[in-house]
């Protein structure tokens, strides 16, 4: 953690203007390969598996008054391991607690960091296509009960009444044409450029 603070400071001073965490429970990168004979960055990190848990994270920066007024992402959490009205709820959490400066960074995942706990991976891209629907709807229910079907996440008589209060609504970024970008344009949910800065924002990957 006192890592990431002098991470802070750095880019406080250079006026970058967003900070990101990542979201795995383990790393992608080899764990054969991350010896000091092939990766000379083991000298400061004894191990990449070492992840924490992302919103925790930021929520307590947040509350620590340690990121200006940067704008706070996850890059990104994946509709695999996470239930999408939990996710829902976790960014409108950080979207509140910092006064509207939580970016979603979004995706279906990978199959290394899914199968290894259980995570059913035989269609991510429709699971996150699911996903995504499932929370624009509990986003933008305004505090109505939400019902609809689903093979994944079908919600019944579902309530999410944390953004009527502060008078928000969702928006969506994206950045990729591909198979995931499609889905949210189906949904016709607005699309925007990643410097667009929406009330609650959800970046594609």
């Amino acid at each position: 953690m006192a890592r990431r603070y002098g991470e802070f400071r750095w880019y406080l001073a250079n006026r970058v203007d967003s900070f990101w965490v990542l979201d795995h429970l383990n790393a992608l990168f080899p764990r054969s390969l991350w010896q000091q004979k092939y990766c000379g960055a083991t000298k400061f990190m004894a191990t990449l598996d070492a992840s924490m848990e992302p919103w925790t994270m930021l929520g307590h920066l947040t509350a620590r008054n340690r990121v200006g007024r940067m704008f706070l992402g996850v890059g990104v959490t994946d509709t695999g391991r996470r239930n999408p009205a939990v996710t829902a709820q976790a960014a409108a959490t950080l979207h509140l607690l910092t006064r509207g400066r939580a970016i979603l960074g979004i995706g279906p995942g990978e199959r290394e960091g899914n199968e290894p706990y259980g995570v059913d991976w035989s269609k991510p891209v429709a699971r996150f296509e699911e996903a995504m629907a499932t929370i624009r709807a509990l986003w933008g229910s305004g505090g109505q009960l939400v019902n609809r079907d689903s093979p994944y996440f079908p919600l019944r008589n579902a309530l999410f009444d944390l953004l009527r209060a502060a008078g928000d609504h969702a928006k969506w970024d994206t950045q990729r044409g591909h198979r995931a970008g499609r889905a949210v344009a189906r949904l016709r949910s607005p699309l925007h450029g990643v410097d667009q800065r929406g009330p609650l924002t959800a970046e594609l990957a």
